[in-house]
């Protein structure tokens, strides 16, 4: 997730037009900050891998999380506790479902939003995803050009910086190819260092004087 993350740092340092480069030069990087809902009753409190919030906004505008695939299940459940929790303040959640011994090396990338949905007892939000498979079983990228993290600047906007802020628009994307390379180094094993044999040194804890021992009374 590092270089996920500062690739998009990255990207938003580099956002030229105004007003929206004052909004993305802004919304900085803050970790796994603990996310705490507005509702705790009903919705978890959690530490995402990375967030993004811009100073005026309560909540980060964007979290990622990362999780193989036997917790893909919960994805759902957290993306509900992230965006519903803060009342849509969290825009958005980009998920990686990395693989299982099952799947080979097939890693997915989710994008999660709040979505309006109307029913019969009038309108209510939900969360939706779009999926999309970055890195086959045989550990091939997704070369479809289209295809990757594609995030709005809206993703990392609230509705205070939507009010201070006009035309927010512009994106942020990162290929399928360099999530591909990204989750490979990530994966690949630290060599170890080699460990030398040293002589045996000849230590010896300093022992207090009897001047030291009466100033310390």
């Amino acid at each position: 997730m590092v270089k996920v993350h500062n690739e998009i740092k990255l990207q938003l340092r580099n956002v030229v037009e105004s007003p929206p480069s004052e909004f993305a030069k802004a919304t900085a990087f803050e970790g796994s900050a603990t996310f705490v809902p507005s509702d705790p009753d009903d919705y978890g409190r959690h530490d995402p891998d990375g967030s993004f919030r811009h100073p005026k906004e309560p909540f980060p505008g964007l979290v990622t999380q990362a999780g193989y695939s036997q917790q893909g299940k919960t994805l759902r459940d957290l993306a509900d506790d992230y965006i519903l929790g803060s009342d849509l303040r969290v825009r958005a959640m980009a998920a990686f479902d990395l693989s299982s011994k099952e799947k080979g090396k097939t890693a997915t990338l989710s994008v999660w939003r709040p979505r309006r949905r109307q029913e019969d007892d009038g309108e209510v939000w939900i969360t939706s995803c779009e999926v999309q498979v970055f890195r086959d079983a045989s550990g091939e990228p997704n070369l479809d050009p289209d295809c990757g993290l594609r995030l709005h600047l809206r993703d990392f906007a609230g509705v205070e910086s939507c009010e201070t802020f006009d035309n927010i628009e512009g994106t942020i994307f990162i290929s399928c190819a360099s999530l591909c390379d990204f989750l490979n180094d990530a994966e690949s094993p630290v060599p170890q260092p080699t460990i030398t044999e040293r002589p045996v040194l000849r230590k010896r804890r300093h022992t207090p004087s009897p001047e030291e021992q009466l100033n310390t009374r």
